[in-house]
C-alpha cells in the first residue's frame, strides 16, 4: 500500500508521468490548499488522474524535486486503505540553484485496490 505513495513521489522526482499515473486512481483528488497556504500561494483542488499528472508535471517543469516519504501508518479495510505519512519535498529552480524551497507535511492518503496494486 505504501508503494502507491512511493510511486507518486518517485514519479514527480523522476519526471516519469507513467509512474506518477500508476499511483493514481482514475478519479483521484488532490487537495494541496493547506500546504499552499503555508507558502502563501493558492492551489486549486485537482480532480482526475490525467489532470493531476498534467498539472503537476507542468507546474514542476522548471524545478528539480526530491521527495522523502517517512513514518507511514496504514489502516486497511478490505479493498480500501488509509495512509498517514510525513513527506518532505525539496524544490530547487533548475536555472538558479541558489533558490530553493523545502517543506515537510503530513499526507493523509486514501487508497483503493486496483487489481494487484493500490492507488491513491
Amino acid at each position: 500500500m505504501v508503494d502507491a505513495l512511493y510511486r507518486y513521489a518517485a514519479g514527480i522526482d523522476l519526471r516519469d508521468q507513467d509512474l506518477l499515473a500508476s499511483s493514481l486512481a482514475e478519479d483521484a483528488i488532490s487537495d494541496f490548499r493547506p500546504v499552499a497556504a503555508k507558502a502563501a500561494f493558492e492551489y486549486s483542488v485537482l480532480q482526475g488522474r490525467d489532470t493531476l499528472v498534467s498539472v503537476l508535471s507542468a507546474s514542476l517543469a522548471g524545478i528539480d524535486t526530491t521527495h522523502t516519504v517517512s513514518n507511514p501508518r496504514v489502516w486497511l479495510e478490505g479493498d480500501t486503505a488509509r495512509i498517514e505519512a510525513l513527506v518532505e519535498a525539496q524544490d530547487v529552480l533548475q536555472d538558479d540553484h541558489s533558490r530553493h524551497y523545502m517543506m515537510k507535511n503530513r499526507y493523509d492518503v486514501d487508497l483503493s485496490r486496483n487489481g494487484e496494486v493500490w492507488v491513491i
